[in-house]
């Protein structure tokens, strides 16, 4: 968007924002939202001891961007409910992950975890 103009889209809806034009908000588009998803999924591969955890960063930052978009924009576009939802899923897959790892690693599922009756 930096580099296209916004893509299109009217400088107008910027109006009630502190930007006048597309670039600061192009910028940080690429920098914090595409960087963070980039390094998140470079240390997926490698297999970083807390990958989950900046995943999970950067699916937040995602959510915050969309939201913050909407806001000073007053629009709103099929594509940024898509990318909401690709944001919301992202943290509910890694959720799931976290928790089925995290009862693996107790040693069973939810029914031997709370099972407290004496045998």
């Amino acid at each position: 968007m930096t580099l296209t103009h916004g893509l299109g889209m009217p400088v107008s809806i910027l109006s009630d924002s502190m930007f006048t034009s597309f670039f600061y908000p192009g910028l940080i588009l690429t920098i914090i939202v595409g960087g963070s998803q980039a390094a998140a999924a470079v240390l997926m591969v490698i297999r970083h001891r807390h990958h989950y955890f900046f995943a999970g960063l950067a699916s937040f930052a995602l959510l915050i961007w969309i939201y913050v978009e909407l806001y000073i924009t007053h629009t709103s576009h099929w594509l940024q409910t898509l990318y909401f939802g690709l944001g919301v899923l992202e943290m509910i897959l890694i959720l799931l992950i976290l928790i089925a790892k995290s009862t693996r690693r107790q040693g069973g599922g939810f029914q031997k975890r709370w099972d407290h009756r004496q045998y």
